[in-house]
């Protein structure tokens, strides 16, 4: 028998995998960029920015669709039609991973190229083979989520997190501590004559980033051995089982692929979008350069390092974006992903039973819950933007200091990122998965048009690469809401959904920023970021309640929900 939860308690399931996994995550990129540099994890973040949208192509509709399908067929009974459906997606997902992994190995030397980047072309070979693992390990995982078991998933987020930070960063450490090693004994970096350090340095750092991609692919290869053992040992539950509506296999077939499509070409929307600062950023920094190097030059004084030649200028600044800002702005909708993971089989299941009260229920709990997660950690890295990239990337504090400015807008635009994947889920659930393609095309849309016009002018260059993305999410979620709305029939509390987990939000900002400023002076960045961090979210807890920011549906919902619920209503905290 399978371990179901309510989609709250899945969630949390998620989220605390999520927490342990960005732990290990900024373990990982941390001490990559610091090995790295800017410009070597330029040439990681190329290879990644090219695998995202071929697996996310490769796996996203079809993991939806397991989903979604698993879940009907679990809540109607037809618990033999949803082992069927896994079996089925599998044999997809091989054929489609097989496809992905010779895309992204064979269009290597002409992506690179045509991004400008030429020396990330191992670590985009490198990685290839972790859409086949990462397809293969989506059909298990749609299949458990469709089942509210998300326990499989959260095991398996973690296990593919401890290999990446262990194979990752060793690898990558290995090959510039043993090429500088062999520099300073033979004058040579694999094999190749240099001058100087830097020149051994430039060498070396392309082969450092493909090590630190192969341990994302010995991830993604760790994952999917874990989830096939796991479901091999479970062994069938059905046997001998009878059903009046087995589906049958070319049914379930057409099922997966007509929800799949949409879904897919979202994947392919949203990964176009990502894609657009990876075409545009490098471009049209070259083309500011152009223009008027002295007068970009002149925004960062001795913020560059020494020695950087002029031409490799949008490289670096693309690497403190990608390397720096991001790593950090994107651990809020990571870490809010496992709420739209969790409430989609869910809202498929009540959609699918004509379940309208408990539908609207859901799409209220989820988009709190979601903003209750996102907006205190989005104004707190807004807030603290600085102090926090230097508390992290340290050894890189020029770098740090550069992309900051972009990172106070980008603490924002993460809560707007975090939403719309849950929005995404409802729309999925509701069986609209066609919406969100459009959103994406349209959020793409105005990203390329604010990124092409932005980004060209010398005194803007990568400080203006934050608006692209504010524009895109603000368009989607607006959009996104009135249409969840629309086609349900059911309307939101704004109240209870937004206000107020956006008044606590704001005083835990507020808060956060008052204790570090106070604190600075007498305990240096890192304890005063630390203070800072913790004083913020114990005012954030206690405004919170007071407001009445959880209700008694959310608390219910949690581990030993009813006995929480009953000490706020004891204390007064509920009304």
């Amino acid at each position: 028998m399978h371990r179901s939860q309510n989609y709250l308690q899945g969630a949390l399931i998620l989220t605390v995998a999520m927490a342990a996994v960005k732990v290990m995550g900024a373990l990982f990129k941390i001490p990559l960029t610091n090995i790295l540099g800017a410009v070597g994890m330029s040439y990681f973040a190329t290879a990644y920015d090219l695998f995202m949208p071929v697996y996310s192509v490769a796996v996203s509709g079809l993991g939806v669709a397991v989903s979604k399908l698993v879940a009907e067929y679990t809540a109607t009974g037809q618990e033999r039609s949803a082992r069927r459906t896994l079996r089925v997606a599998v044999g997809l997902f091989l054929f489609t991973g097989l496809a992905g992994c010779l895309l992204v190995r064979g269009a290597a030397g002409f992506f690179v190229r045509a991004v400008e980047n030429p020396l990330a072309e191992e670590a985009v070979r490198a990685i290839a083979p972790a859409v086949l693992f990462s397809c293969l390990s989506a059909g298990f995982r749609g299949y458990y989520q469709g089942r509210s078991d998300m326990i499989p998933t959260a095991t398996a987020q973690v296990l593919e997190a401890s290999v990446k930070l262990l194979v990752g960063v060793s690898c990558a450490y290995w090959v510039i501590h043993q090429g500088m090693a062999e520099f300073a004994q033979l004058g040579t970096a694999l094999g190749q004559p240099c001058a100087d350090p830097e020149e051994a340095m430039s060498i070396l750092l392309p082969r450092g980033a493909a090590g630190a991609i192969w341990g994302v692919t010995a991830s993604t290869a760790a994952g999917c051995a874990y989830l096939a053992v796991r479901h091999l040992a479970a062994g069938r539950g059905d046997r001998g089982r009878r059903e009046v509506f087995l589906q049958s296999r070319r049914q379930v077939l057409c099922s997966l692929l007509r929800i799949a499509a949409p879904v897919s070409l979202g994947a392919l929307a949203a990964a176009l979008t990502s894609l657009i600062d990876l075409m545009t950023v490098m471009n049209r920094l070259q083309e500011g350069m152009e223009r008027s190097l002295p007068a970009l030059l002149s925004m960062y004084g001795q913020l560059l390092p020494q020695g950087l030649p002029v031409s490799d200028l949008p490289e670096y600044l693309y690497g403190c974006y990608t390397g720096l800002a991001l790593s950090v702005c994107n651990l809020v909708p990571a870490l809010t992903a496992a709420f739209g993971i969790s409430v989609l089989p869910a809202t498929a299941a009540a959609w699918a039973r004509r379940d309208r009260e408990r539908t609207r229920l859901q799409m209220e709990s989820a988009l709190r819950m979601t903003l209750l997660a996102a907006l205190p950690a989005g104004i707190g890295i807004s807030v603290l933007a600085e102090p926090i990239l230097l508390l992290l990337f340290s050894q890189r504090a020029p770098e740090a200091m550069v992309i900051a400015p972009v990172l106070e807008k980008l603490g924002l635009v993460s809560v707007l990122a975090a939403l719309t994947s849950t929005l995404y889920s409802l729309l999925q659930g509701v069986g609209r998965a066609d919406l969100p393609v459009k959103l994406m095309v349209l959020g793409g849309g105005v990203k390329l048009a604010i990124n092409w016009f932005l980004l060209p002018i010398p005194t803007v260059n990568i400080q203006g690469v934050w608006a692209g993305n504010a524009g895109s999410f603000l368009l989607i979620t607006s959009v996104g809401l009135w249409a969840l709305c629309r086609e349900t029939g059911l309307h939101l509390r704004a109240g209870r959904v937004v206000l107020r987990p956006l008044a606590a939000a704001l005083g835990c900002g507020l808060s956060a920023r008052t204790v570090y400023l106070a604190a600075l002076s007498r305990l240096g960045n890192q304890l005063s970021v630390i203070l800072a961090v913790g004083s913020g979210a114990v005012f954030y807890a206690i405004l919170l309640v007071l407001l009445g920011g959880l209700g008694r549906e959310d608390l219910e919902m949690l581990p030993q929900g009813e006995k929480i619920r009953k000490a706020l209503e004891k204390c007064r905290f509920l009304g």
